[in-house]
């Protein structure tokens, strides 16, 4: 699939599992090879405190930076959610926001990097 341009564009824009069924085993060792040294052993995934310049779960803000997270707060201010699963929660920068919220009683991160999860598990 990866050895052509229409096979690399349905990459980019098909769901992942209509992607992953269509890739040759050969194609998807690669993309697992690629995703574990990007997210896994780059030097700023292998130490939460180096992961986005340092912009963690511990960082200190009083109001929302950026236009991510003004628009995460304005999700949990309209919607209130009880329960959450963020996926991806890198660091914990937004993490913060979510456990933080009146509404939030029940909180789950799913994360492929271990420094992360055990860094967020406190």
């Amino acid at each position: 699939m990866l050895g052509t341009r229409f096979g690399c564009l349905a990459f980019i824009l098909l769901r992942n599992d209509l992607v992953w069924a269509n890739l040759s085993n050969e194609e998807k060792a690669v993309v697992l090879e690629n995703n574990s040294r990007h997210n896994i052993e780059g030097p700023d995934y292998a130490n939460p405190y180096l992961y986005q310049g340092g912009k963690s779960y511990v960082s200190k803000r009083d109001q929302p930076q950026g236009i991510l997270e003004s628009n995460l707060v304005n999700f949990l201010v309209t919607f209130n959610p009880k329960s959450v699963l963020e996926i991806g929660p890198g660091s914990g920068y937004f993490t913060k926001r979510i456990v933080e919220h009146p509404s939030t009683e029940s909180y789950t991160g799913l994360d492929i990097n271990k420094a992360f999860l055990k860094f967020l598990h406190p």
